[in-house]
C-alpha cells in the first residue's frame, strides 16, 4: 500500500490536465498551506557539476547542513539536464509528507511549483530514500520535456513513449490516466528511478508498484536515458514540391502531431488529402493546413490532386 501511494501528489498536480481530478481536490489545498515559514530556506551547490539546487526544510526539523548537501551531491549524480536548477525539495517529517502528499505517501512531487516533498527520515523497508528520490525527479524531468502535444509530465518523454506504446495503450485500454499502476507517468518514473539505481550501481528496488508487464527493456531506458540528456527538440520539417497529382508517403519515426500544409501557384487549384479527412482546396497562392495526431504508425499517407492549372505546388511537411 506504502508503493502504491508513492505519488499521489503528482497525479494531483497533474491534475489541471484531467489526470486525477477526485485526488486533486483533497490534495492540491494540501499544497496551497505548504508552511510559508520553513527552519531553513537556501540553495546548494552539486559536487559533480557545480549546479545549483534549491533545497528547504520544515520548521519542525532543524537543518542539517550536511544532509541537504548530500541531497544536493545526489541530485547532481543522476541523468539530468538543467532542469535541476529548477526543482525545490522541500524536506519534512514523515507526518507532514503524509499531510501534504496523501495519505501512507511516501514522497511526491507537484508540477506547477516544481517541487518534490520529502521525508526526512529512512524507512526501516524498501525503498530506500534514493531510489524515492529517484522517482519523484523522473517527474520533474517529465514536467520538463516536450512531448507535443501531449503534457511530458502525464505522457513521459517523447521517444520513450514512443517506443513503449504510450498513445496505443492509452486509446486500447492497456494504460490509464486514472490507474496508478497502468500510469504512463508513473511508469515513467518509475523506469527512470531504473534507470538511475543502473547508472549509480545503487542497489535496485524491486518492479512492484507498476504491471509487471511495463517493466523496461534496455531499449526502453536507453531512449529515456537518451530524452534525458538529449531532449527531443520538436517537429522537424521537410519540404516537397511538384506540378502533377502525387501520393505523399511521410515516415513517422514518432508520435506526435503531423501538419501538412499546401500551397498552390498563381492560376492553379491543388486539393490535400489526408486519411480520414476530408479534402481541403487550396487556389492561386494561397495555402490550406491538414493536422493528423501518429499514434503507434510508422507512415502515413497523403494526396496531393491537382485540380486545374499550371505550375509547381508547395508541400512543408511538420513531424516530430
Amino acid at each position: 500500500m506504502k508503493r502504491m501511494l508513492l505519488l499521489a501528489g503528482t497525479l494531483a498536480a497533474a491534475a489541471a490536465l484531467s489526470a486525477q481530478p477526485a485526488a486533486a481536490a483533497v490534495l492540491v489545498p494540501s499544497l496551497m498551506n505548504l508552511r510559508a515559514a520553513t527552519a531553513f530556506d537556501g540553495t546548494y551547490t552539486t559536487a559533480a557539476t557545480g549546479e545549483t539546487v534549491h533545497i528547504s526544510v520544515s520548521d519542525q526539523l532543524v537543518p542539517d547542513e550536511a544532509e541537504n548537501q548530500r541531497w544536493a551531491d545526489f541530485l547532481g549524480t543522476v541523468p539530468h539536464g538543467p532542469e535541476v536548477g529548477k526543482l525545490a525539495l522541500y524536506i519534512a517529517p514523515t507526518a507532514e509528507v503524509r499531510q501534504l502528499c496523501g495519505r501512507e505517501a511516501l514522497a511526491c512531487y507537484y508540477g506547477a511549483p516544481e517541487r518534490i516533498v520529502f521525508p526526512v527520515e529512512e524507512s526501516t523497508t524498501p525503498p530506500p530514500r534514493t531510489s524515492i528520490l529517484a522517482h519523484e525527479y523522473g517527474h520533474h524531468i517529465a514536467r520538463n520535456r516536450s512531448n507535443d502535444p501531449w503534457p511530458g509530465l502525464n505522457f513521459g518523454t517523447k521517444r520513450w513513449a514512443t517506443y513503449t506504446h504510450v498513445c496505443p495503450g492509452l486509446r486500447n485500454g492497456r494504460l490509464s490516466l486514472n490507474r496508478y499502476e497502468l500510469s504512463p507517468s508513473e511508469t515513467f518514473a518509475e523506469s527512470y528511478r531504473v534507470l538511475v539505481e543502473r547508472r549509480l550501481g545503487l542497489e535496485p528496488t524491486p518492479w512492484e508498484i507498476i504491471e509487471p508487464s511495463l517493466e523496461p527493456d534496455d531499449a526502453a531506458l536507453s531512449l529515456l536515458e537518451q530524452d534525458v540528456l538529449d531532449p527531443w527538440p520538436g517537429n522537424t520539417v521537410i519540404r516537397l514540391s511538384g506540378s502533377r497529382s502525387r501520393t505523399v508517403r511521410i515516415a513517422t519515426p514518432l508520435d506526435g502531431r503531423v501538419t501538412l500544409t499546401l500551397r498552390a501557384p498563381r492560376g492553379s487549384v491543388y486539393e490535400l488529402a489526408l486519411p480520414r479527412q476530408p479534402a481541403k482546396r487550396t487556389r492561386g497562392q494561397g495555402a490550406v493546413r491538414s493536422s493528423l495526431t501518429v499514434c503507434g504508425l510508422r507512415q502515413e499517407t497523403a494526396t496531393v490532386r491537382k485540380v486545374s492549372g499550371h505550375g509547381s505546388f508547395q508541400l512543408a511537411v511538420s513531424r516530430p
